[in-house]
């Protein structure tokens, strides 16, 4: 990452272009909320292709921004798919676009790191790209972006049960009582939350219903997420920590 810190045009066009991003994700938003569904779903299209597309850069910092990017696009397209009685035309529409949901961050880290390397050694002093590998700065980068990964891969496969859900809820009036009512429609991979290797949780409430991962604790919380700072340390210390996809 520190290689496309040097070059301050990288940045400020990523930054740009997330300006954007994020303006068109609260149109479609806005979309919704006064009933224009097929320009929403448009829209979100868009800004889940602009993700694909930052992907297609083997370098870190274009993933992280894609990464970020995505995040939006699945957010929205939870609170269409939930909010909005969505015809069968338009989940369709919307399922053409779905993104893979499978982990295949070997062969995605791979490349990038070669990439990386070359970079490092074009850009850096050979002393900085040292110090850097003995100070830990390319394995801490490289958990953190596996991080990220896996979180983005966890949404995909959300989406993937929201969409079953929205058909479910469409055929029969009501959302499912468990997960296993539509495990039959979807690979079993889409089940497991990759970030935790455990199992998402469903659960009926009133007239919605809760979703999410048990994280990597992986103990049932409720879906609460909470730590405190501890100012002595300056360490945050995590108490539980569920990550809730829906509601919001």
């Amino acid at each position: 990452d520190h290689a496309n810190q040097l070059n301050p045009g990288v940045t400020n066009r990523l930054s740009s272009v997330f300006g954007w991003v994020y303006l068109l994700a609260r149109a479609a938003n806005n979309d919704i909320a006064e009933g224009r569904t097929d320009d929403a779903i448009d829209k979100y299209r868009c800004v889940t292709q602009l993700a694909r597309h930052f992907y297609q850069q083997p370098v870190f910092i274009e993933h992280l921004f894609g990464t970020a990017f995505e995040t939006l696009g699945l957010q929205g397209l939870y609170r269409l798919l939930i909010e909005s009685d969505l015809t069968e035309t338009q989940i369709k529409a919307v399922e053409q676009f779905l993104p893979n949901t499978k982990d295949n961050w070997a062969y995605v880290s791979a490349e990038i790191l070669e990439i990386e390397r070359l970079l490092s050694k074009n850009m850096c002093h050979p002393l900085a790209r040292l110090k850097a590998w003995w100070s830990g700065m390319y394995i801490k980068s490289l958990l953190r972006r596996k991080q990220d990964y896996l979180r983005i891969v966890s949404d995909r496969r959300v989406l993937k049960i929201i969409f079953e859900l929205r058909r479910y809820k469409n055929k029969h009036g009501h959302w499912p009582k468990t997960l296993d009512e539509i495990k039959a429609l979807v690979p079993g991979e889409v089940f497991v939350d990759p970030d935790s290797g455990d199992s998402f949780v469903y659960k009926l409430a009133d007239d919605t219903f809760i979703l999410y991962s048990k994280g990597k604790n992986k103990i049932d919380e409720d879906g609460r997420n909470d730590g405190t700072f501890d100012p002595n340390t300056g360490q945050f210390i995590q108490h539980e920590d569920d990550r809730l996809f829906w509601p919001p």
